[in-house]
């Protein structure tokens, strides 16, 4: 996308608006936006600037799979003038249509519009051959540097079509942003050629696409929301020593202790990770180091 084309960037802005509104076109006088997660604020801001001000809904050690909002962030959340979303968060699944039917005025953006999705990594394989519900599908879409390159041009569009006066400014910052994730994607891709394993063990499985990204295997502890069975850890220590896994994961939205005992059963390092962090470029870095070290 470049500043030369414009009219095709607006085009495309308002057949997109028009399939992923919550309500309405909104009006013009609400200079803020609210989103789901810290790292969608850090994108958000990427392509904005100081235009608008971002207001995130999930707060910091909170899960967005089972988060409710609370009434204070409803009302703020009326005021903004667009909410961008993930598109499969556990809330947002659930929540958001009630939350929003009262907001005539709001424009929901899928900030994952177009990322290919895969299955959850727990799922039985009976359940997971298609993705053709949000249900079934990794909603961890941001772990990706690529994917966030390809969040942040959803968002320049959608935004592009509501303040036609910053059009220049967002593509202009679209274009840095898209930049620097793909800096970021050649550094790690470099990094993880000095890589002793190409697998991790994970409490919470939410570094699934980060995984596919670079050839890696991603296991984790968590099955369906749920610690596994007393089987399945057994399991999961034969396999994780077979793929010789190195590092552990743990996030600090889960307790993790089990990830735990199972890095002293295989003798690997333990790292904590926040991958809902706001330094998203400093995070992605810190788990590729993790894996190199």
């Amino acid at each position: 996308m470049t500043i030369k084309h414009f009219g095709s960037i607006l085009l495309s802005a308002l057949a997109a608006l028009s399939i992923t509104s919550c309500g309405s076109l909104p009006i013009t006088d609400y200079n803020t936006i609210t989103v789901s997660i810290e790292p969608l604020r850090y994108v958000t801001q990427a392509v904005t600037g100081q235009t608008f001000d971002i207001e995130t809904l999930t707060p910091a050690g909170a899960s967005p799979e089972t988060y409710q909002p609370t009434p204070q962030q409803i009302a703020n959340m009326n005021n903004s003038l667009a909410y961008i979303r993930v598109g499969t968060l556990g809330f947002e699944r659930t929540q958001l249509d009630k939350i929003t039917e009262n907001m005539p005025h709001l424009l929901c953006i899928d900030a994952s519009r177009h990322i290919p999705p895969i299955p959850h990594s727990h799922l039985h394989p009976s359940h997971a051959k298609t993705v053709d519900s949000d249900a079934g599908s990794d909603p961890h879409t941001w772990t990706s540097p690529r994917n966030m390159k390809m969040m942040a041009d959803n968002i320049c569009e959608a935004l592009a079509a509501l303040d036609t006066t910053n059009t220049r400014l967002f593509v202009t910052n679209f274009e840095r942003f898209a930049s620097r994730m793909d800096s970021l994607d050649n550094v790690i891709r470099h990094k993880l050629d000095a890589a002793k394993s190409r697998a991790f063990l994970v409490y919470h499985p939410a570094l699934a696409y980060f995984a596919r990204d670079y050839n890696l295997k991603q296991f984790s502890v968590e099955e369906d929301g749920k610690e596994a069975s007393a089987e399945r850890l057994a399991e999961l220590i034969e396999e994780c020593k077979a793929a010789d896994v190195k590092v552990v994961f743990v996030q600090k939205e889960y307790a993790g202790r089990t990830a735990r005992t199972i890095a002293d059963e295989i003798g690997a390092r333990i790292v904590e990770i926040n991958p809902l962090a706001y330094d998203y470029e400093q995070e992605m870095l810190k788990i590729v180091t993790a894996l190199t070290l």
